[in-house]
């Protein structure tokens, strides 16, 4: 195995004084797949991971020289979302929410927000945030990074999601999903009417797959399918262990990691079934596809790597040291 150092930078670093930073490939891994890989590392994108332990960020280059750099938070980073070029992180423990230029990396903004923040979505020129202790959603405005408007959930409202005008929230606690719809006026406050349908115990992830809402639900070993029309539970499909991360592949399918098993599924929502299972390192949390959709990484809690894998065949295509106690993922384009 070949570990290169990775470079840590501070939060405060600024796009003028940042040093080059060393490369972090690690090909194979510590132990699910001890082989060489037989897939070839992807060169796109740009892959960040968190690292709750390390209380960091880790972004590999993968699209030209495969360079790591690390930045430095203020606490352990939970959820990532991106978009129009920035990076949002919600730092639970900080209580605070900040906003990266990914490439830097740099913080570029913060905004403090009481009572843990965890859950993150992207509602057009606004960020949904949940708030765990708080029993709240908030709504953010990018532009100014102010808040605009908060409305309450049940209990420990852990990850939320959006489309079409709704907010799709987890109570984790109360074992529930909350639909949350955006009032029609100019401000765009978030609706005080928020129905509940039941879901497994400790819905503990949350996506939303067409005309389906699907939470991941960690206590109960379940997905629950809910019809987004009707806000009606069309099935719950039994994967057994501790789902505590769901991510859409394609139209049907979506990609379960299943934490306790160190397994990832890939489930048909349509049918019900699970049509394939991939051993992983311990302890799998994000997941994350690639830009062109061809690979996939699978970052390991208890190893600190991110194994890659051709999506086509699920074949090996080698590892990334991204640091410790690793949590979610995403992987963009390069701009």
């Amino acid at each position: 195995m070949i570990c290169f150092p990775i470079h840590r930078v501070n939060r405060i670093a600024t796009l003028a004084i940042l040093p080059l930073m060393a490369v972090a490939v690690v090909i194979g891994s510590r132990a699910a797949h001890k082989s060489s890989p037989v897939a070839p590392m992807p060169h796109e994108g740009l892959l960040i991971v968190a690292q709750l332990k390390g209380e960091a960020l880790t972004t590999f280059d993968l699209h030209d020289t495969g360079d790591a750099k690390q930045l430095a938070l203020g606490g352990p980073p939970h959820e990532l979302a991106v978009v129009d070029g920035r990076l949002y992180v919600t730092l639970e423990r900080a209580n605070e929410i900040d906003e990266i230029a990914p490439a830097v990396p740099a913080v570029m903004r913060s905004l403090p927000l009481d009572n843990w923040p965890h859950g993150i979505a992207v509602d057009g020129d606004k960020l949904l945030v949940t708030l765990d202790e708080g029993g709240a959603l908030v709504a953010i405005d990018r532009a100014t990074m102010t808040e605009q408007s908060s409305v309450a959930t049940g209990d420990t409202p852990h990850t939320v999601a959006f489309a079409d005008g709704t907010a799709y929230v987890t109570d984790s606690r109360d074992n529930d999903l909350r639909a949350i719809a955006q009032d029609r006026t100019p401000i765009g406050s978030l609706s005080h009417t928020s129905p509940t349908v039941a879901t497994g115990a400790l819905p503990e992830a949350i996506t939303i797959l067409g005309k389906w809402v699907i939470t991941a639900d960690a206590d109960g070993g379940t997905l629950t399918v809910v019809d987004r029309a009707t806000f009606q539970v069309v099935r719950n499909i039994q994967t057994g262990g501790r789902p505590v991360r769901i991510v859409p592949l394609d139209s049907d399918r979506v990609l379960v990691a299943m934490n306790t098993s160190s397994r990832v599924l890939v489930v048909n929502i349509s049918t019900g079934t699970i049509e394939k299972s991939i051993a992983t390192n311990g302890h799998p949390d994000g997941v994350c596809i690639s830009p062109s959709r061809d690979y996939v990484a699978v970052a390991s809690n208890e190893a600190g790597l991110v194994q890659i894998f051709r999506l086509s065949d699920w074949a090996p295509a080698g590892a990334l040291n991204a640091g410790d106690g690793l949590g979610a993922c995403v992987w963009v384009a390069n701009h």
